[in-house]
């Protein structure tokens, strides 16, 4: 017997008690959203879409249920009922389990055998109960670390069990009423620069279903999470930063990751972007997800949102005169493009807390989970179609698996070390002392881009770093300057890393090879990197491989990797290192460097001009810039 709201009231005014309490289907959408879709699907672009949920609802329940209250072909509802059958007779629970069971309910509410119907609703009102009352006391790991992916994917599983089960079953005002201030929490605590301090991969994982509950919130509760939502108003940004050349993205290669995950998205984005193209009416999401369809980049599984979510009275473009280069601020991250013509260089450098600052300043527990890296001060370099300079990838959260430094061999807090043995990064004492990296100074300018990070307050303690400022500038669109200001405690040894690109899975095939005095290049098909080092004069180095300890199916592999190091004990150092992109013929002078009591002269070729750039580095403010540059017609 259905349940009046009147005997189970949340609130006493939302729409799923005034309107929809005995109304199915009604997560995500109602019938008469079908009806507005129907006549749509012989035309392009859900003709496509409508393709792929065809193809993904041979082995997915969810596709299955959502054809066959979309279509009324009778054979998918058959599956429909199989699937459900065969999972309630020997229940196999996997991400997003409660969630699709959720949707099969309320989409096939009405045309679901009796019997089918009152198991699946049961399994629902007991397991997933009983998965809400553990949540809400806190009892789950999960529910205390609001901004990743398995806790967003929980809320969304009890969160699509509740409000399909509202007015089926007894009592069930309390549980909604925690998903919907439970969403509000997850909300007020995600960073406003639209970045997932789990990367691309997780952190899509986190998007995608966190999207979802919001918009269950959204429509049956009337609490609108989706206004004034820094967080995922700047996405796009971040997408599109960190997205590869539009002439380049492809299915198994579409995104530059920091941290864990792989070189594509595994969740979206075409579902959750179009629902923010069309909630914040933003061309640009609509722009990004057009060049991942155009490139077969996107996750067919998402089309059935894109079904649901795309408004095509947003158009698809780009904004006028894109910025080169974004500051995500709470992350610390900075994107950098040569231009955007689709065949572009980019330039990552991140130094920012490991959970961004808005959570090291507000949040005592781990909010972010445990896929981000010990990864402060690095970059990533992308030219010529290739990844240039990479990373360790998803591994053992190992200092020296990213393009950053070593102190006696000591690395960042939080790494796999002989006291962490987890496989995820460890952030307690970053947390307990509110200790973390941060950028101290970006310019973003037309002749040179210019950042200062702050990147001791990452290492341990044991490393008695109290000085290591990375200064990046980058001359557009093929040359990058490190300086590194190294001061210790003790006489120690640092150690620059940088690391050639490696594919997961594959063999080490570009090793960093002698091309003249402290320079060495690592060359893929289509272009090369040079790094040289211009100081110390002494520098030793040491090209080769490095062994990567993976986790799970990320196997264990090994990098063409370059070390830099000081030959003998200093309390002091200054590195200064220069990479040079080129492509597979092109040749380039060496750059030069004098030395004038404590500053520098550098003498360098980039984009067709000669570059002197002088730097004085020890300024007693860690934020005031330590160069100036002029550039002049290079000499034919």
């Amino acid at each position: 017997m259905p349940i009046p709201a009147s005997e189970d009231v949340i609130y006493g005014g939302t729409p799923i008690e005034v309107k929809y309490a005995n109304v199915h289907p009604r997560l995500h959408f109602f019938e008469s959203d079908l009806e507005l879709l129907r006549p749509k699907l012989t035309r392009e672009p859900w003709k496509t879409w409508l393709a792929e949920v065809r193809e993904c609802a041979k082995t997915s329940l969810p596709h299955q249920a959502f054809l066959y209250a979309l279509t009324r072909e009778k054979p998918w509802l058959d599956s429909a009922t199989l699937a459900i059958n065969t999972f309630l007779d020997k229940p196999t629970v996997a991400f997003c389990t409660g969630y699709n069971l959720a949707c099969a309910y309320d989409w096939l509410y009405s045309d679901l055998e009796v019997a089918v119907r009152e198991r699946l609703q049961a399994y629902l009102n007991t397991h997933l109960r009983s998965e809400y009352e553990a949540f809400a006391k806190h009892e789950l790991y999960q529910a205390g670390t609001v901004g990743w992916n398995i806790s967003s994917e929980v809320l969304g599983n009890i969160g699509a069990a509740g409000f399909a089960l509202y007015g089926e079953v007894p009592n069930v005002a309390p549980w909604i009423r925690f998903i919907t201030e439970k969403a509000r929490v997850v909300t007020q605590a995600l960073g406003p620069d639209g970045v997932s301090a789990e990367g691309i991969c997780y952190g899509g994982f986190f998007t995608d279903t966190y999207v979802k509950t919001i918009d269950l919130v959204n429509h049956l509760m009337g609490v609108d999470l989706f206004e004034d939502n820094a967080y995922l108003q700047n996405l796009p940004w971040f997408y599109l930063f960190t997205t590869l050349p539009r002439k380049r993205i492809a299915n198994n290669s579409s995104v530059l990751c920091l941290g864990d995950g792989a070189l594509w998205h595994w969740v979206g984005p075409a579902s959750y972007l179009h629902k923010i193209a069309a909630r914040y009416r933003n061309p640009m999401a609509q722009a990004i997800v057009r060049n991942h369809n155009d490139a077969n980049a996107s996750i067919k599984a998402a089309s059935l949102y894109s079904l649901l979510w795309f408004d095509p009275s947003v158009p698809e473009r780009m904004p006028p005169n894109l910025p080169l280069a974004r500051h995500f601020t709470d992350k610390d991250i900075v994107a950098l493009r040569s231009d955007w013509k689709g065949d572009e260089s980019i330039l990552l450098f991140k130094c920012g807390p490991h959970a961004g600052h808005k959570a090291l300043k507000n949040y005592p527990q781990c909010i972010a989970g445990g896929h981000m890296a010990a990864d402060a001060g690095t970059i990533l370099l992308y030219a010529h179609g290739e990844r240039l300079i990479g990373d360790g990838g998803y591994a053992k959260k190992v200092t020296a698996y990213r393009n950053t430094v070593l102190v006696n061999g000591i690395g960042q807090s939080g790494e796999f070390d002989a006291t962490n043995q987890s496989d995820w990064f460890e952030c307690s004492d970053l947390r307990r002392e509110k200790r973390g990296p941060s950028l101290l100074r970006v310019d973003l300018g037309k002749t040179a881009d210019y950042m200062i990070g702050d990147v001791a307050p990452a290492y341990k303690p044991e490393a008695q770093l109290t000085r290591f400022l990375r200064h990046v500038i980058y001359l557009r669109p093929d040359t990058c300057v490190i300086i590194d200001e190294l001061t210790a405690a003790a006489p120690s040894t640092f150690e620059l890393w940088f690391h050639a690109d490696t594919q997961p899975h594959s063999k080490p095939e570009h090793p960093f090879l002698p091309v003249g005095a402290h320079a060495w290049e690592t060359s893929a098909p289509k272009g090369r990197c040079r790094i040289a080092s211009l100081a110390p004069t002494d520098v030793e180095s040491e090209p080769g491989l490095q062994p990567i300890q993976g986790i799970g199916a990320h196997v264990d592999r090994e990098m063409d990797v370059l070390r830099l190091r000081n030959p003998q004990p200093v309390s002091s150092a200054v590195f200064i290192t220069v990479l040079d992109v080129l492509a597979p013929k092109q040749k380039r002078p060496l750059p030069e460097i004098s030395r004038q009591g404590k500053g520098f002269t550098l003498k360098l070729f980039a984009s067709g001009k000669r570059w002197t750039v002088r730097l004085q580095p020890g300024q007693k403010n860690p934020a005031t810039s330590i160069f100036s540059v002029r550039a002049s017609a290079a000499r034919k």
